[in-house]
């Protein structure tokens, strides 16, 4: 990516520079230069940027444009760049990944899930049973986090 990005520059008389920021530092790296006003002047971020609308270009124009070639964007894309009630396109979502859950499989398998839960309600059950049975507490990540 970074050679096409300068590839790009050349050919549009644009220096580009790529920096590579661990994940876990983007966001408080994106809020500092914000709030100075300065350093970079594109971010890809993991998580909608809606804090920064105010602070950034409406980029309406890219996304229709993209629209036009590529199609309608899926809800989730829009809904991830998009605000409606001020009619602005504050990012432009080029694409998603499910986030999976992953399992252990040696305890689930103890607990008569070999393929993990299909549901909510067996993810309580059967890490109810995890915890009570084999001393294990069960946990599942439900923050903003990495």
């Amino acid at each position: 990516m970074d050679s096409f990005a300068e590839e790009w520059g050349r050919e549009n008389g644009i220096k580009v520079t790529v920096d590579h920021v661990n994940v876990g530092d983007l966001k408080p790296l994106v809020d500092a230069e914000t709030a100075k006003g300065e350093g970079h002047d594109l971010f890809e971020l993991v998580s909608p940027p809606a804090n920064l609308e105010n602070h950034v270009m409406d980029l309406t124009d890219v996304n229709l444009e993209a629209q036009s070639r590529f199609g309608e964007q899926i809800s989730l894309c829009t809904n991830s760049s998009y605000n409606a009630t001020t009619g602005k396109f504050y990012g432009f979502c080029h694409g998603w990944v499910p986030d999976p859950g992953d399992y252990r499989r040696s305890l689930w398998e103890k607990v008569d899930r070999p393929q993990g839960p299909d549901s909510w309600d067996e993810l309580l059950e059967s890490g109810s049973r995890i915890k009570s049975e084999l001393t294990i507490q069960m946990g599942t990540g439900m923050a903003h986090e990495l």
